[in-house]
């Protein structure tokens, strides 16, 4: 009877597969995290261009900020003028008879530099569709330029963001 003992104690284990049930669980349980991983990298993916077209856009208005200052201070007045449809002109003549010119138009600013009826330098200043461009002027106690450009924030219920550059006229050029 030792023998049928001793035989028994050094019997290898029996391995067993996976059965069905657990095969399947560990597949659901896969399938939901693959699925979790895709929806966050497609959100992660459109706030990225979310984020890339806001520093665009704000890269192009701090441009266009230095630009209009630097031409307001150059320059000896500023006139602002309607012209066809909904378009807005402002002009900014210099001393040096130069005349720097902003068209604004839809979904863009336009600034022209002439020189006489020549053209030196033309420069275009796209903006997001949507946006609305107001210019004012001011004479008490200096002449000012304002430009306020409103630009709507993420969906319509989000509200605007609403950017505002004011120059004061001539103060490189000494007419004040």
């Amino acid at each position: 009877m030792r023998v049928a003992v001793k035989a028994r104690l050094f019997r290898a284990p029996v391995s067993r597969g996976y059965s069905l049930v657990e095969l399947l669980v560990v597949l659901s349980l896969m399938s939901v995290l693959l699925l979790s991983v895709g929806v966050t990298l497609h959100t992660l993916r459109k706030l990225n261009q979310q984020i890339q077209s806001e520093l665009a856009s704000s890269a192009i208005l701090d441009r266009l900020s230095l630009m209009l200052r630097d031409d307001a201070h150059s320059a000896n007045q500023c006139s602002i003028e309607t012209s066809t449809g909904s378009d807005v002109v402002a002009r900014f003549p210099r001393t040096n008879e130069s005349v720097v010119i902003y068209e604004t138009e839809p979904n863009r600013i336009v600034r022209k530099h002439r020189q006489g009826e020549r053209q030196v330098q033309q420069e275009v200043f796209r903006l997001s569709h949507g946006n609305s461009v107001e210019w004012t002027t001011t004479t008490d106690p200096t002449q000012s330029v304002t430009l306020r450009i409103e630009q709507p924030w993420g969906k319509v219920s989000d509200g605007v963001r609403v950017y505002r550059v004011t120059a004061t006229i001539g103060l490189m050029s000494g007419a004040r």
